[in-house]
């Protein structure tokens, strides 16, 4: 944990990853821990409908109004990652960022769109490279920020100790949840999504 900027007075707490990396796992994790949410209320918690029901309607456009983000006040924010960099500069930011195996994203996501990958390893390798040239160029950027603190946490860990890393985030946002309840969450035979 770094020392954040203590001129900025505001902070903004966010759930953020790649596309397919497990980001709207952990903000149901984090809503059934207790913790207030930006969600779509109108959404149930069905597992296919997560990601509409945790998509904030304004991420696309926080560069042009950066302002939107008072919005969430001090709810949980989850966000992609390429939209990090909109983020304005006049408050702190506590990011939990959610990791996966590249090749599993890259999976999950072409059979999200019914792109078979039996024999799309070519596909599945480049999809790959760009995101690994995405993700080293966010951590350079993460890494000259003073106002930003990460948890890093791996969407394997989230499946396999689902307990344990519900305990680091609970310390990381200094917050009392409801572990147990967070860790009820996940199921690993939902996420099948292997490396071919």
């Amino acid at each position: 944990m770094i020392t954040l900027n203590t001129r900025l007075e505001t902070m903004t707490n966010i759930v953020a990853g790649l596309p397919e990396s497990g980001g709207t796992i952990l903000m149901h994790m984090l809503e059934r821990g207790g913790y207030n949410v930006v969600a779509n209320k109108n959404v149930p918690l069905e597992l296919t409908c997560k990601q509409d029901r945790y998509h904030w309607q304004n991420s696309k456009i926080l560069d042009q109004y950066p302002h939107l983000i008072d919005e969430v006040q001090s709810d949980m924010l989850f966000l992609y990652s390429m939209y990090l960099y909109n983020l304005p500069e006049d408050r702190n930011y506590r990011i939990i960022f959610v990791e996966r195996d590249l090749r599993e994203i890259a999976i999950s996501g072409l059979e999200k769109i019914n792109e078979g990958v039996k024999n799309n390893h070519a596909r599945v390798t480049q999809i790959a490279y760009l995101m690994h040239n995405h993700m080293k160029q966010l951590k350079n950027w993460i890494n000259k920020q003073t106002n930003i603190d990460v948890l890093w946490v791996r969407h394997k860990d989230l499946l396999d100790d689902p307990m344990k890393e519900s305990s680091k985030i609970q310390n990381f946002l200094e917050q009392e949840l409801n572990i147990e309840a967070m860790a009820t969450v996940i199921d690993p035979s939902l996420y099948p999504a292997k490396i071919a």
